[in-house]
């Protein structure tokens, strides 16, 4: 493994989610503008990184938070 490569990787990582926090942030500032285009082509830019990034960390876990949340959101959804 490079380290060299797989500190670039989470760089660009980090640095793409703070461009999508940034225009989200700024659609929330500025309601009545529409950053819709911004936001999806921020969100599909961070879907990649994540991707490159996660070859990097355990599958399974990863796997086993996201049903964590999911589950957790039904919860509160059903308490409501």
């Amino acid at each position: 493994m490079k380290v060299g490569k797989v500190i670039r990787e989470h760089k660009k990582l980090a640095e793409e989610c703070m461009e999508l926090a940034l225009i989200i942030t700024q659609q929330l500032n500025k309601p009545k503008m529409d950053f819709e285009e911004e936001i999806i082509e921020e969100i599909g830019d961070v879907k990649w990184r994540l991707e490159q990034v996660e070859k990097y960390y355990d599958r399974e876990r990863i796997e086993e938070r996201i049903r964590y949340k999911n589950d957790r959101e039904i919860v509160k959804d059903l308490s409501i």
